[in-house]
């Protein structure tokens, strides 16, 4: 009988761990999304197209696809993120600008021009 409430116990609380950890809220989308960013680093790495274009952006899109415990504030999406208020709005403020694309463009003007 201790054996059958140990089991019991054991797995009730492994059922509520797994219910807080990324498993329980891990979609199909995510997946995908994961293996899209494995590609984008190998390609990157192995094959070496734009290494440090395809790094970065296959590095963003698996963190960026980490699913959280909804109530945490860590998602950035979520209400009240310190993602959403204050990380994401500073690093997204160049780009809101315009900087990082007016670069891109100098980029292939000169690479056109040379």
């Amino acid at each position: 009988m201790e054996q059958s409430s140990f089991l019991s116990f054991v797995g009730d609380h492994l059922a509520q761990f797994l219910s807080y950890t990324a498993f329980a809220n891990f979609t199909i989308g995510h997946g995908i999304m994961m293996i899209i960013g494995l590609i984008f680093i190998y390609l990157a790495i192995a094959r070496e197209y734009e290494p440090l274009l395809l790094v970065p952006i296959g590095f963003g899109i698996l963190i960026g696809n980490i699913p959280f415990f909804p109530g945490l504030k860590v998602g950035i999406y979520e209400s009240g993120s310190v993602l959403k208020n204050r990380l994401l709005m500073h690093a997204m403020g160049p780009n809101v600008a315009g900087v990082i694309g007016s670069a891109v463009a100098a980029g292939i003007m000169l690479g056109l021009l040379y």
